[in-house]
């Protein structure tokens, strides 16, 4: 799992090492969010998070990413 100093300081070639998921997850929890609340703040399902966090969905918009 990734902690938050090593996310803050990671470099953009170490950064692609990891799943968007795993960022997702991390962030979510960092903000002490769960899954419901962020689905309400991005005006998605939460099963939308749940997938992205799953890494079931590779392609996420780029708008869903920059509401993140």
């Amino acid at each position: 799992f990734i902690t938050y100093n090593r996310l803050y300081n990671l470099k953009e070639s170490e950064a692609r090492q990891y799943e968007t998921g795993e960022v997702i997850k991390f962030l979510r929890k960092k903000f002490n969010l769960t899954q419901d609340e962020l689905a309400i703040k991005l005006q998605v399902n939460k099963s939308d998070i749940q997938k992205y966090e799953s890494g079931a969905v590779s392609n996420l918009k780029l708008e869903t990413i920059r509401d993140l």
